[in-house]
């Protein structure tokens, strides 16, 4: 069962949400800084990572939603020939860590089995996730002073 009722392709009226989703996952790197530079770094922030996400193929942005039809995270994935990218995942900070990312991955991980892909996905060092994906089985490939690099074989 999913913790997300429904899920939709997301669409120019979720840009919004969007922002202020990616600014709570880097809130905490830019919390010294003080405003209105700390507002200008997040939309900037923002706005690299949104033209970062045109080099993925067959991009897909979801939009994860509660029993109300409210927006409570997304999820971004690329499909190619054999792996299936987890390019973001991202839920609101009252949804975190009460079993719905695990749940969303979970879901990843039978796409991709029904699919005969792997799944890959990296992320930044000090991202809090790390904890889940260490926990549901994902393994590190790569590391560096910034990103992590995970892989899960189905």
């Amino acid at each position: 069962m999913s913790f997300f009722p429904s899920r939709r392709f997301d669409s120019e009226t979720d840009i919004p949400f969007a922002k202020a989703l990616h600014a709570t996952t880097i809130a905490a790197d830019v919390a010294m800084l003080p405003e209105p530079l700390r507002t200008i770094l997040l939309g900037q922030q923002y706005d690299h990572w949104v033209v970062g996400l045109r080099g993925y193929p067959a991009l897909e942005d979801r939009v994860l939603l509660d029993a109300t039809g409210a927006p409570t995270g997304r999820l971004v994935l690329s499909r190619s020939d054999q792996v299936l990218t987890v390019v973001d995942i991202g839920l609101l900070p009252e949804q975190r860590n009460r079993g719905r990312g695990e749940a969303v991955m979970r879901e990843v991980f039978e796409a991709a089995r029904t699919e005969g892909r792997v799944v890959e996905g990296v992320t930044r060092v000090t991202n809090p996730a790390r904890r889940l994906y260490d926990r549901i089985g994902m393994v590190v490939t790569a590391e560096d002073e910034l990103l992590v690099h995970y892989r899960y074989s189905p």
